[in-house]
């Protein structure tokens, strides 16, 4: 409940104030507070200016931040704060930054934000690396305290979400007064007015643009400048390999245990990147900075958490991070239409490829959903041109059968046998499993339809 002002008398969302003996009493719900040899009129004066102070100051914050002035925003806040407090949007650029303090930067960060408008790799890692480490319950607003070169203090900090989506992040750090109760409850005006002017003015536009993962996740185009800065936070390259794991909650209590959910996830898993969306519980991994997945974690996860969990194929590319969230979603989708309750086991999207290319109506999907096997040697083929593709594509073609590629292409047993052999120390499956072999015909005969398709385009 907000209380919006003073009353001699009750009345619903004010306080009331009352003469006892020589003190004014002021009384909420929350409790009361007794101004010592106050007479009530003067008491009632004393705490409706306040009221009316806090009112002014919430009116002119929420029109600064509907017209998207939030620097103005954040100075109008020290009055109420007495500290430094910042505003960074998604991507860790500076929205507004308490300028009561560029000449007495708090910390090495501060004047870092002051000079290049963002925030700094380093601070941002410390900062993950600090949470990880604290296997706690994520709250709203959350405490923390630093004592490194670029971070020099403590403080609170909030996320600013919406639809699951982080659209900014709020600090405000202890410097010229301790926090006490009443920051948490000023922050959190400010950031219920943050996304509320969002919402009813349009103007989150500019800001979800910056939300570079949730866009990249929807498939939509990026500024590469944009993906490289927030690559860069957690030490990763855009051509890395990368690998999305999907955790959706089927039961009705979604609310109750999404969050709970992803505190798991991001303690388990703390070297990637973890974001909701929707229903969904997303985990980008960098298979190239963390090698593969540790299938152990993730199956003791999927018991301990009753969620669906999928995983993608490992690709190329983070642009390409729309693809394997479409996977992920696939491997659920068809686990269960075939009426399959093992929900309590991870979903490889690998075991379900083939129905997925087989449905799928976009090309795109499919070109991706190709087997990782069958696509190394194609993207091999195009930059070596060591014939291994078109020779692998034969030997499958033929049911795996030497004598049968022998005479289909015309070439010498012995030297089909070398360079088979030479496929077989590249590939990482099994090609004496039935399913592997007709994922990989399949996969073969896509990518002969794709490089048509392309040349016909161009």
């Amino acid at each position: 409940m907000v209380l919006k002002s003073a009353r001699r008398v009750y009345a619903t969302d004010c306080v009331y104030v009352y003469g006892s003996g020589r003190d004014t009493v002021c009384r909420a719900e929350a409790g009361t507070i007794c101004l010592k040899d106050t007479e009530v009129s003067q008491g009632f004066e004393i705490i409706q200016d306040i009221f009316d102070f806090y009112d002014d100051w919430y009116g002119r914050m929420w029109e600064a931040m509907r017209q998207g002035d939030y620097q103005t925003a954040v100075d109008d806040c020290w009055q109420i704060f007495h500290n430094p407090m910042v505003l960074l949007d998604a991507s860790g650029r500076v929205m507004g930054i308490d300028s009561h303090y560029q000449d007495d930067p708090p910390d090495q960060e501060w004047k870092y934000l002051l000079k290049y408008g963002c925030s700094s790799v380093s601070s941002i890692q410390v900062m993950k690396a600090d949470f990880m480490n604290k296997n706690v319950r994520r709250k709203p607003i959350r405490p923390f305290r630093f004592q490194t070169k670029l971070l020099n203090g403590g403080g609170i900090g909030r996320g600013l979400y919406q639809d699951g989506i982080l659209l900014g992040r709020i600090v405000l750090l202890e410097k010229d007064r301790a926090i006490n109760h009443g920051d948490y409850q000023i922050m959190k005006l400010f950031a219920d007015c943050f996304l509320s002017t969002i919402r009813h003015a349009g103007a989150g536009e500019e800001i979800y643009r910056k939300a570079v993962f949730a866009r990249l996740l929807k498939g939509e185009d990026v500024d590469r400048e944009a993906v490289d800065r927030q690559l860069s936070y957690y030490d990763w390259e855009a051509d890395d390999v990368y690998q999305v794991i999907l955790a959706r909650v089927l039961r009705d209590e979604l609310e109750q245990i999404q969050a709970l959910i992803k505190t798991t996830l991001e303690n388990t898993f703390s070297e990637g990147y973890v974001m909701k969306l929707g229903r969904d519980l997303i985990l980008i991994w960098n298979v190239a900075k963390n090698v593969s997945l540790p299938d152990e974690k993730m199956e003791s996860f999927a018991r301990r958490t009753d969620v669906a969990v999928s995983k993608s194929l490992p690709l190329s590319q983070i642009q390409h991070i729309s693809y394997m969230y479409r996977q992920a979603q696939a491997g659920i989708r068809i686990r269960q239409q075939s009426g399959d309750e093992k929900m309590s086991e991870v979903i490889d999207f690998y075991q379900t490829a083939v129905d997925f290319m087989l449905l799928s109506g976009d090309i795109e999907d499919i070109y991706h959903a190709c087997h990782p096997d069958v696509m190394m040697l194609w993207k091999r083929e195009k930059e070596r041109k060591d014939e291994l593709f078109e020779t692998f594509a034969a030997y499958a073609s033929h049911d795996f059968s030497i004598k049968s590629t022998c005479e289909s292409i015309f070439i010498h047993r012995n030297t089909l046998i070398y360079r088979i052999r030479k496929i077989m120390n590249l590939i990482q499956s099994d090609i004496s499993d039935s399913y592997t072999k007709h994922y990989m015909v399949l996969s073969v005969r896509i990518l002969r339809i794709y490089e048509n398709l392309r040349q016909e385009r161009s």
